[in-house]
């Protein structure tokens, strides 16, 4: 391999690296704005939409670990969590069970 053809597969690689990146960050983006959709068409406030759950919480409902859950959320599979201090984030019962519902129905 000369060095015209490392630097061409050299720059593919990164460039690929780079879309793939941007795309996870989109999709990230598209289930934010899917989420803020869903909320602002609900009309009826109801206890479930306002409790948040916990990571250690979800992981239990779920059985799953706390990593797990952040792994997840991370690769865009859960819906957007809700910070509620600058170290303390949940979850809105109602965004997770309708994701249940979305998931039963796949």
């Amino acid at each position: 391999m000369n060095f015209e053809t490392y630097l061409t597969q050299t720059i593919q690689d990164a460039v690929k690296e780079a879309v793939v990146r941007e795309f996870d960050e989109l999709k990230k983006t598209l289930i934010h704005f899917e989420t803020l959709q869903s909320r602002s068409t609900q009309t009826q406030t109801s206890t479930s939409q306002k409790e948040i759950i916990r990571p250690k919480e979800l992981g239990e409902m779920l059985s799953l670990s706390i990593s797990t859950i952040y792994k997840m959320y991370n690769e865009g599979q859960l819906p957007l969590k809700v910070k509620i201090s600058s170290r303390v984030v949940g979850w809105l019962r109602s965004d997770i069970e309708e994701w249940l519902l979305l998931r039963k129905e796949r």
